[in-house]
């Protein structure tokens, strides 16, 4: 049973520093006195990663419980709603998850080392600083009518989204605070922080939605009130479950230290950003042009992105926990546990995309029946699952990668990888395909699955030829800047 000192998933590297006399100082980069084996090793995996997927589907579902009441109103209510969401995860959430995404890097590094008031000094910075993006955000929202009327030629809905991005923009803190604080226990080895907090907060999202909407009569206005403020409890939900579950030992008081020495976390956090915001961006392009094509083929396309999303919080999940192992195990000094840790992850995370190729093919009749009744749909569903399928292989494979890419502080090499496989490559053979070959949502898929080759291809030749011994010590040099200070 978990306690203050026990993590729900503790991991040999936090075992392993617990244990060690010289606490605090730096490990030797040589292997420590643990051995952990592959099957060991695949267990830890996954056991990390089975709670954040869980948890991770549930912090997505909070979009489907404002859709689903406010579905009821009518569908100007259900676009607006729609809009609204859209524009608050590409503009918004998704700036949050790419920024706090630097502390993938920093927290694990820090706490391998044995630097754990570090850790909370790494999360109460980049807290401040999304708090500073905030602002900027909630400027964006609040004026977003002319950017939304650039996508949606309708004023009506369009001022019916803007109206529910200025209530949900009261959330956008607790949003931000929520994703720094996960990492903070992540790096702790409690993955199963955010799906404690998430089981808590979701059936009084449901209440909430279904009271503000439907019995108080407030409309769509009452699913955003109601959202604003679970994204403000989900905070205060980490803290309860750290006064159970932890020491608190990874959290410093607030001083001078936590307003400096900020630009090492940016020069790895707006890389994080771009990594996220490409990939996310890319697909929000795949859905206007599939708009073009006709009302059918948009249905179907949205219909296929909301499924793809929905099995990627598998390998997404499995990326963070690599990302935490490997990460820490740089920190301690172990580059060459490290390796072998993102190889078994590959390995784990093609073989889960080898089975969902097959589940795909073997059922191909029976899934566009999960989503929709319209044979047109249907029949294009039908038609892109082939292709989906090997979309899935080689993007549960890149999502760990570019885990790992996190996990070793080489964000900005994942940025550079990213932003040409999409926008040099996929994008305009999506478009030469879907048009000029006339393959139509084929086509577009077709393109990113070129995409998704060519990045699984350059990440992975940048990490084979990698000198992960050269980690430790950019690891170690981070480190001691802050030791120092």
């Amino acid at each position: 049973m978990a306690t203050k000192d026990t993590p729900h998933v503790k991991t040999p590297i936090t075992a392993s520093i617990t244990d060690q006399s010289n606490y605090g100082t730096w490990p030797n980069s040589e292997p420590g006195p643990y051995e952990v084996s592959p099957p060991s090793e695949l267990s830890i995996l996954v056991a990390s990663s089975s709670p954040l997927v869980i948890g991770t589907i549930l912090q997505f579902s909070q979009v489907a419980i404002a859709l689903l009441f406010v579905g009821r109103l009518g569908k100007d209510e259900l676009a607006a709603t729609s809009l609204a969401c859209l524009t608050a995860n590409v503009t918004g959430w998704s700036v949050f998850q790419g920024l706090s995404s630097a502390l993938d890097t920093l927290c694990p590094q820090a706490f391998g080392a044995g630097l754990k008031k570090v850790v909370g000094l790494h999360v109460q910075r980049m807290a401040g600083l999304l708090i500073c993006v905030s602002l900027c955000v909630g400027c964006f929202w609040y004026n977003s009518f002319s950017f939304q009327r650039l996508l949606i030629p309708n004023d009506d809905i369009c001022r019916l989204s803007r109206d529910f991005l200025r209530i949900l923009l009261l959330g956008c803190p607790g949003y931000a605070c929520f994703e720094c604080g996960k990492r903070l226990l992540q790096a702790q080895g409690h993955f199963s922080a955010g799906l404690y907090t998430m089981l808590f907060c979701i059936p009084i999202h449901i209440f909430l939605t279904w009271f503000s909407v439907l019995h108080l009569g407030f409309g769509m206005k009452g699913a955003a009130i109601s959202m604003a403020i679970i994204h403000n409890l989900l905070p205060f939900g980490l803290v309860i479950y750290s006064k159970i579950f932890t020491s608190g030992e990874c959290w410093p008081r607030i001083t001078r230290h936590t307003f400096q020495n900020w630009m090492p976390m940016i020069k790895l956090a707006i890389p994080s950003l771009l990594m996220l915001e490409v990939e996310c961006i890319g697909f929000e392009i795949l859905t206007l042009l599939a708009g073009q094509m006709g009302t059918a083929e948009l249905c179907a396309q949205t219909l296929l992105v909301t499924f793809c999303g929905f099995i990627y919080k598998i390998p997404y999940s499995l990326a963070i926990a690599a990302s935490t192992q490997i990460s820490e195990r740089i920190g301690e000094g172990s580059h060459q546990k490290a390796k072998e840790t993102a190889k078994l992850v590959v390995l784990l995370a093609a073989s889960f995309g080898s089975v969902l190729v097959v589940i795909l093919l073997v059922f191909r009749n029976k899934i566009p029946y999960l989503f929709t009744n319209d044979p047109s749909v249907i029949v294009l569903m039908f038609s892109v699952v082939p292709m989906i399928a090997i979309f899935q292989l080689v993007d549960a494979i890149v999502g760990v990668t570019n885990g790992i890419i996190r996990g070793i502080g080489k964000q900005y090499v994942g940025a550079w990888i990213q932003t040409l496989g999409y926008y040099v490559v996929g994008l305009p053979f999506s478009v030469f395909a879907a048009f000029g070959l006339g393959w139509k949502l084929n086509g577009l898929w077709a393109g990113i699955s070129v995409a998704m080759l060519l990045i699984c291809f350059l990440e992975g030749m940048y990490m084979y030829f990698l000198d992960w011994s050269e980690l430790v010590e950019d690891a170690k040099e981070r480190n001691d800047a802050e030791r120092d200070a």
